[in-house]
Formats: C-alpha cells, structure tokens, sequence
C-alpha cells in the first residue's frame, strides 16, 4: 500500500516513521497538501495526531468529495471534547492506550496555556511511546509555535521536549511533519533532522536562505531561486535525497474531505458551516473513563481534596471508647535479651532456613506467656518477630504451589475479626500478592479485587484497615496477617478477576511460555489490531496485576504461577 499525494507522488507506507516538512508561503496549499497525505495515512489505518495551532485540522471531519473521517476532535471551536491546558499528559494516556487518532486543537489557548499543554504532550507521549512502541505520525500546524529557533522565557522546556520527540522518536515509531510558512524561525535542529521538504512558493529572502541551508546540508547542487518563485498553488518541489530519492516539483491532488483551511477572501462572504462527520463520542468517553480516573489519582490536587474528604468524614465518626487497660507481664531482662538475640539470628537465615523447629516453639512459648506483641510491650520484641515475618520451610525450587496458607506465614491462625466483607477481602488480596512475590500498591490491589482503584469506598476502607492497625501503607501487619484469610494462588486463580479477552492473553501466553511476544506478534495470534484500544487496555491491567513485565517483551512473570 502506498500513500498518494498526487499524480507521479506516491509515499510508501513506511513515511508514517520519516520526518517531512511542508513549507511555503500563506495560501500556496502547504497545508491543503499536509492533509492530503494525512487522509492517506488514515485510509490505511495508521495513526495520526494533530497539534493544531490554527484551528483548521477538523477539516478531516468535514465531507467534500469524499466522506469525512471519524477523528476525534479535542478543543478549539469545533471539538467534540474539550482541552484542558493541564490536560497533556492526560491526553497522551488516551491516545497511547487506545491507539486513536486525534487532532488535538489548541487554537483557543492563551500562548502561556499551549506551551503548558505542548510541553506535557510531548514529554508524555514520548515515553509512553518507548514503552509501548506503534507507528504513529504527528503533524505539527505552524510548527514554529513548538519548536521555536529562538524560544522566549518559558518555552525552553517545551523545546528541548519536542527536539528529544523529534530527535529519538524513530526508534519508537514516531514520525511527523512540519508545517510552516516561515522555515527561519523553525528550530535548526528539528528542520536539520528533517529527511523530506516539500517547499510551495516562496520569495522572501530569509525563507529562502533557510530553505538554502538545508538543501546545501543535504548535498544538493540546485538553484532554489530559480524553482521557488515559479511554482504555483498547490505545487511544490519535493526535495529527498535519501528517503524518495528525488528532487522535483510536483502537483497536489484532490483532498476527499473539505478545504476548510482555505483563506476567506471579500467575496465569498460568510462561510457557512457544513456537518461534521459524527462519531461515537459516548462510545469514547467511557473508554476514556478509566485513563481519566488514572489522571486523577496521580493529580496532587485531586489526592489533597481525597484526603480533606476522608479527614471530615473522620471527624463526623462518633469518638472511639476509651480502650480497657490490660495489665501485661513485663519481660525480665534475661527473657528480652532470648528474644532480641533469636530474632537477629533468624533475621541472618530466615532465607534460606529449611526446619526452623525448635527456634519456632522456643518462641512461641514466649508468646504464649506474654501475649501477642502490642502497644508498649511490642517494642521490646524484635522487628523480625513483630511483622510476623517468620514462615514455614519454602518450597523446593521449581515446584509450584496453590493455596498456600496464609496462616503458615505467621504464628497465630486468623482469629474472628469481625471485618466486614469488602475489607477482609482487601486483606486476603494483600496477603495472596505477598506469596506472589508482588509489592502490592493501590492499583494492583483494585485490579486484582476486580474494582477501580479511585472509588470512593475502596478508598475509606483502606483509610479505616490503616487506622484500625491492619495496615501500613500496602503492608499487612501482625494484627492484618492473622485476619488475612487464605487465598488460592497460582495460573487458574490469576484468571478469576479477568474477563474472557484477558483470560484469553493470559491463556495463549501460558500455552507458549517460551516464546517473548511483541505487541504486534501477540495481537496476531490473538487476531486483534496491535494499535486496538481495547487490546492495549487489557494488556495495561495484566501489566498492573504484575502479571507480565512492565515494559518490553510480553510473557507470563513468575508471579503469575506462584
């Protein structure tokens, strides 16, 4: 399949990777030609992104002599959701998660607000991008805005964000277009890097010599004086030495969708505004729902109104009765120095201990005198011994095992908590995770309960297993490992909490262990799209239940069997 732009001007398909640029004077088609080659790239089924700083790239939306695409279009006056300035990272999530194409309008921003929302953009999807590498062309209108030869007091950071996209994109499937009509105050760097120009009339003098520069860097023995004044609208000259191996003027095709970025002139009065092409907008906003919810969890100020939430709700809560004070025998001397000697020379072997007998009932025997370690009491015993650390003799390597019982993984079998059903299974989650090797945390858990990990109730019941001394932070403690119940673990237990599509990864993966997959090799056992939405989301909550690696080759961890 190849990507054409007009009569003689075919692009293969791999441009979607190349750095091009389309450069030319206000009204010579510059942009008109952009689009052509981005209605091309959507035909095929790539992915687009469009920062738009004019607000004309809803155009893809709009029917001319052909149908308009199903774009998605954030912002600006045409936008069928709207964009926020803080908005960057939040709409990079989105568009690497589901693999959608998107123009992204950001005409309506204040200059401060564009810089904000270009920076994070950039930044974010660059290294969503290195983790979850897929072809993927970002079109630049009025590039300069972005990536400025000469950055004013703020924009240096949105620069140096852009260059590195520029620069290393490549590696992770990133390519883009420049658009500008003024190529000298492009960034030298990004323009350098560029591999493709197609250069529409120009007859300034300093948009001349920058695009003389870049043909001279290139080798080229041409006379740009002489071709650039005589081309007309909508034909450029496309330079590519490397990439398409030519140098010649050419002529634009048609586009299928409208030319809405046409200059008005006196004449053609009023445009009247034509339908845009509709998409299932509820469709996407419940898709996006879960990437949303992720931004909000990770947003300071999201996290500070959560905690003045659970903060009023606590101090609506009647006070706790005054607790019954408990006399308890305070160890001898002799008796705290056994403990504390026992539990640093456990604390040496405990790895690699096999048969742990007598040290076992020698304690145990304290306990049994003195109670389970709490309050001032608990400080005398030693840290080993009071998180309840101590387990019975590990498996032989290589063996698998379900159903381990969590109270073999400390001294006292669960007693009668009175917890109810949300917050015990909390517990049970925590404690099955721990056998798996994991290091739980508040998504982890949430995925592996089969809940969202920003609602509000599973929130306060965390807050309240916390406060009632069950855990710290994600960490069972002594009081929260003897409520844990036991858990089955093991390949058939990870499957539960999935729906039929995960339980179907998971499955192909475990049929093929030897085999490291890549995303497009298992989207094509799966036969599924490798830039599907729903696919990346699955294989984002698989990454989440620490089911498979975070990055890189896609294969069952260790945890999945243990």
């Amino acid at each position: 399949m190849t990507l054409s732009l007009g009569a003689g001007l075919s692009l293969p398909l791999d441009a979607v990777t190349e750095k091009l640029a389309f450069l030319g004077r206000t009204g010579t088609g510059k942009t008109y030609a952009a689009m052509k080659l981005a209605e091309s790239m959507l035909t095929a089924g790539a992915q687009i992104v469009v920062l738009d700083a004019v607000g004309k790239w809803y155009g893809l939306r709009v029917a001319g002599e052909g149908p308009g695409f199903a774009i998605p279009v954030f912002g600006g006056l045409h936008g069928d959701f709207p964009l926020e300035p803080t908005g960057g990272r939040l709409i990079a999530d989105v568009l690497t998660d589901r693999g959608i194409s998107a123009v992204l309008d950001v005409s309506q921003f204040t200059h401060a607000d564009q810089v904000r929302f270009a920076l994070d953009f950039a930044a974010y999807f660059f290294q969503r991008k290195k983790a979850e590498p897929s072809a993927t062309h970002v079109f630049l209108e009025e590039c300069q805005e972005f990536v400025p030869q000469n950055p004013m007091p703020g924009e240096q950071a949105m620069l140096a964000a852009f260059e590195r996209l520029w620069k290393l994109g490549r590696n992770f499937g990133i390519g883009g277009s420049l658009i500008s009509q003024r190529p000298q105050e492009i960034n030298k760097k990004a323009l350098n890097q560029t591999g493709t120009l197609f250069v529409f009339q120009m007859t300034g003098p300093q948009e001349r010599k920058a695009i003389e520069q870049w043909v001279s860097a290139q080798g080229i023995n041409e006379d740009i004086a002489e071709i650039l004044p005589k081309l007309g609208r909508g034909e450029p000259h496309v330079w590519s030495p490397t990439f398409l191996g030519m140098s010649k003027t050419v002529r634009i095709g048609a586009k299928r969708t409208a030319d809405v970025s046409a200059t008005p002139s006196v004449t053609s009065g009023r445009t009247k505004e034509k339908p845009l092409t509709p998409i299932d907008g509820e469709q996407l906003a419940k898709e996006m729902a879960a990437t949303v919810e992720r931004a909000k969890a990770d947003d300071p100020k999201e996290l500070r109104r959560q905690i003045a939430e659970l903060r009023r709700d606590l101090q609506k809560r009647p006070s706790a009765a005054e607790p019954e004070r408990v006399e308890v025998p305070v160890l001898r001397e002799d008796e705290r120095a056994v403990l504390l000697a026992v539990g640093h020379a456990f604390d040496q072997v405990v790895a690699g201990l096999t048969a742990v007998g007598a040290v076992q009932q020698a304690i145990v025997g304290l306990y049994e005198r003195y109670g389970q370690p709490n309050g001032h009491h608990a400080r005398q015993v030693p840290p080993a011994l009071r998180v309840g650390v101590l387990a019975s003799s590990p498996r032989p390597v290589g063996a698998r095992q379900t159903g381990r019982p969590i109270e073999a993984r400390g001294w006292f079998a669960p007693p009668s908590s009175g917890l109810d059903g949300a917050r015990q299974k909390i517990l049970d989650v925590i404690a099955m995770l721990g056998v798996r090797g994991l290091t739980p945390d508040r998504e982890m858990v949430a995925r592996w309960l089969g809940i969202h990990p920003n609602g509000g109730r599973y929130g306060s019941n965390l807050a309240t297993l916390r406060a009632e001394g069950y855990l710290e932070g994600f960490d069972l403690t002594a009081k929260g490992q003897a409520a844990a119940r036991t858990i089955d673990t093991g390949l058939t237990a990870a499957r539960d909490p999935l729906d039929g599509t995960q339980q179907a990864i998971l499955d192909t993966l475990a049929s093929d262990r030897r085999t490291r997959f890549t995303r497009e090799s298992l989207a094509e056992v799966l036969q599924v799209h490798p830039n599907g939405g729903r696919y990346g989301s699955n294989l984002a909550r698989l990454r989440t239940m620490g089911l498979i690696p975070d990055r890189g080759a896609i294969h069952l961890t260790d945890a999945a069997d243990r």
